[in-house]
């Protein structure tokens, strides 16, 4: 077999996550191509900022939250300026937000203080055992290649009873061997199975799992200047529909059929409490 095929056969087949078995070298020089690469490919102008996923978040993340529950401190992992968790400000005491770059910087977000803390290419995370009670992880994973291990840290960080909300691709996302448009050069997305078994590892009890993305919509809603997952009717025609076509998924898409399938997934878990 030669060498371009074995890759493929094992890093394509959804069974193994690229990058996640890297030694120290290599995640440092990963970690390092990925810092600022999101920033410079989107910008990082606050004023200009316009977060597009609000409506996708409530659908398959929000609205599963037990109505009226408040967070003593929440993490926003890799959440840039902290706009995912706008919806929940009014339950939120304090916040974190954790980033690898050195671009996305706010003090409060409507009157909850921030404290900032930067990433690590280890994957360890600057707070004790335990000490928040709601972590959003929004399409951060997947530019990272220790993922397991941060999986771990994301874990002991999480108080008994508290919260993590993950999304992902869940597709390689091309063959990132090649410069991809629109992609930086690192990121590839997450098998769903692998993902699942990862957070399960880690400690972490998962509940609701949901797929989201069909490209084919995304595409017809781009083409009528509407951004998908800013509106709850286009967001849940979207969930609809990956619903319907879950069961044709693959990790490696190499034709066109293949793209009538989801392309992320959402997941929530939390850390179990102490048994009494």
């Amino acid at each position: 077999m030669s060498t371009a095929a074995s890759f493929e056969a094992r890093w394509f087949s959804g069974e193994a996550l690229h990058g996640d078995d890297f030694g120290p070298t290599d995640i440092a020089r990963w970690f390092d191509d990925e810092r600022e690469a999101y920033a410079q490919l989107y910008g990082a102008d606050e004023a200009r900022h316009d977060y597009g996923y609000a409506a996708l978040n409530h659908h398959h993340a929000f609205s599963q939250l037990p109505s009226g529950q408040r967070f003593r401190h929440a993490l926003g992992f890799g959440s840039n300026f902290g706009d995912e968790l706008a919806p929940l400000l009014d339950r939120l005491a304090k916040i974190t937000l954790l980033d690898a770059s050195e671009q996305f910087v706010v003090h409060q977000l409507r009157g909850v203080p921030v404290q900032h803390l930067m990433a690590r290419a280890d994957g360890r995370i600057a707070l004790p055992d335990a000490a928040v009670d709601l972590i959003t992880c929004f399409g951060v994973l997947h530019h990272i290649p220790n993922v397991s291990a941060v999986l771990r840290e994301l874990a002991r960080v999480l108080a008994p009873g508290g919260w993590l909300l993950l999304r992902e691709p869940t597709t390689t996302m091309g063959d990132w061997r090649q410069p991809r448009a629109g992609l930086t050069a690192r990121e590839r997305g997450i098998p769903p199975a692998w993902l699942v078994a990862r957070i399960e590892a880690a400690g972490l009890r998962v509940g609701r799992v949901s797929d989201c993305y069909f490209p084919p919509w995304v595409r017809l809603c781009l083409m009528c200047r509407l951004l998908p997952f800013k509106h709850r009717a286009t967001t849940w025609v979207d969930a609809f529909l990956s619903r319907l076509t879950r069961s044709r998924h693959r990790y490696h898409r190499s034709d066109l059929a293949s793209r009538f399938a989801p392309a992320s997934r959402f997941v929530l878990a939390q850390r179990p409490a102490p048994s009494v």
